[in-house]
């Protein structure tokens, strides 16, 4: 198992800050049942812990995360499906997404 980095100071609110500015930004390219599904505010709030849970796990920061996480984070499709609860299948391209598109954030 990798070892984990503590968080610097104020970097989980950064990285939440981060996911919360991105899935604004790409609620509606993500298609309209993902747009509907972050319109709720508790399957946005769990999106945007999720996310910033995956990005803090890929780079190696904080708690290690669940096993939805660490699929996700490990780029294994087929675990990450099957690990998934009903918000989290609807979000998995956005993850892939987040991933993609966000460098470092200490």
């Amino acid at each position: 198992m990798q070892e984990r980095k503590p968080l610097n100071p104020g970097q989980r609110e950064r990285v939440v800050d981060h996911v919360n500015r991105f899935l604004a930004s790409w609620e509606h390219e993500l298609g309209e049942d993902f747009a509907r599904l972050v319109a709720d505010r508790e399957s946005r709030s769990h999106v945007v812990h999720c996310g910033a849970s995956i990005l803090l796990h890929r780079w190696g920061y904080g708690p290690p995360g669940g096993s939805f996480v660490e699929a996700v984070a490990g780029n294994d499709l087929m675990e990450a499906f099957g690990r998934a609860d009903w918000v989290n299948v609807r979000a998995i391209r956005f993850y892939c997404t987040l991933i993609y598109n966000t460098g470092l954030i200490e």
